[in-house]
């Protein structure tokens, strides 16, 4: 904490104008803090992790479905047109995946995770900015198999793991002959948006003035390997992707430049662009996980870590703040008729070892600001 405090320090000296804002917010946190902890006193939504806990043990076979920063007013509003179930509000234990990971996964449990969110992954993750009462955690340890779709499944195009990706890595496990015990954390509907109407989360790949310069070939990697630091601009003129930017361990130095709050402030996006966007990566998940459901044979619930701030109290995406936005996420029971219609024709997939490297996952996380 001591070691955080200094590095904030330094940054505020460098930037009075960010600190100003920086003390503003945090003044504001604790009136959120508060808002939070007063709804929860007064709705008595259920404990999620308990809910996760009694499913998990009350069931010899069962699918849990995690929606990446799902809000449960947006999932009430859309499940209906895509799965029939019981849908209520569960309060979770963290605003945001860091947070809720290590208060939901802190036994041992006999089951498969499937995720494509680092975070949940065989990795030693420590956190950096906050202090969510844990040094390391690796939720690979808590699980006795370890799926690391977030490794195999990246598409460089879209910046994530596609939900189709996830569907057919779940189908796989499920065509075992082994007990269906299995969680599948999706990371829609969770940045960036590849749904309908989706758009970029960097404000110059909007814009027709960026002089695109993209590297081929040798030239190409030769830049990677001697770069260390690159802006947002550069990073689009040469036509840098995320995954090259965790493969050469390059950082971006103005990183505040990519997400909602830029686009608006350039008038490059209104606020109802961020949410039909982000309803759209929702919906695109969700039939996805129509597509699983319909071919499994055992309960379903989808419920989700965490949700997403679209403009409440001027705040965005998901900060370590106890919002109700954030912290009511759905708890939704698939219903029976639903499971089991179609044959599950996929191959079964063989045993994941717990042997990725954990050099190429910190860079990942590092770039995310994780680490």
């Amino acid at each position: 904490m001591a070691e955080n405090s200094v590095e904030l320090l330094k940054k505020g000296v460098k930037n009075p104008e960010r600190a100003i804002r920086y003390v503003a917010r945090k003044l504001g946190d604790r009136a959120i803090d508060f808002y939070g902890a007063a709804h929860q006193t007064f709705h008595r939504h259920p404990d999620q992790a308990e809910l996760i806990h009694d499913f998990v043990n009350a069931n010899d076979e069962f699918v849990l479905v995690v929606l990446d920063a799902c809000r449960y007013d947006k999932f009430q509003s859309v499940i209906g047109d895509y799965l029939d179930g019981e849908v209520s509000a569960a309060w979770s234990p963290g605003s945001l995946t860091p947070e809720w990971g290590p208060k939901v996964w802190d036994q041992q449990y006999d089951l498969t995770y499937i995720s494509s969110n680092p975070i949940i992954g065989n990795f030693e993750y420590a956190p950096r900015n906050n202090d969510f009462g844990y040094e390391t955690f690796c939720a690979a340890d808590h699980v006795s198999e370890f799926v690391d779709a977030y490794n195999f499944g990246w598409d460089e195009d879209d910046r994530t793991v596609r939900p189709e990706v996830m569907t057919d890595t779940a189908l796989e496990v499920a065509a075992r002959d082994s007990p269906t015990r299995m969680v599948v954390h999706y990371l829609q509907p969770h940045l960036p948006f590849v749904g309908e109407n989706g758009f970029s989360m960097i404000p110059l790949e909007h814009k027709t003035d960026v002089d695109a310069t993209e590297l081929t070939g040798q030239e190409r990697t030769q830049y990677l390997r001697e770069t260390t630091e690159i802006t947002v601009r550069e990073k689009v003129e040469k036509g840098v992707t995320w995954q090259e930017e965790l493969e050469y361990n390059i950082s971006v130095t103005d990183n505040e430049l990519r997400g909602y709050r830029p686009l608006l402030e350039q008038g490059l996006i209104e606020k109802a662009d961020i949410e039909r966007g982000y309803v759209g990566n929702l919906k695109l998940a969700l039939s996805e996980v129509r597509r699983l459901a319909r071919r499994l044979d055992c309960p379903v619930v989808v419920t989700s870590d965490h949700g997403e701030l679209l403009g409440e109290w001027d705040r965005y995406e998901h900060p370590p703040i106890r919002h109700p936005t954030l912290r009511r996420v759905p708890w939704f029971r698939v219903d029976s008729i639903e499971t089991d219609q179609m044959v599950n024709n996929h191959a079964p997939l063989e045993h994941q070892e717990k042997d990725i490297d954990d050099e190429s996952v910190e860079r990942r996380l590092e770039s995310l600001g994780y680490v």
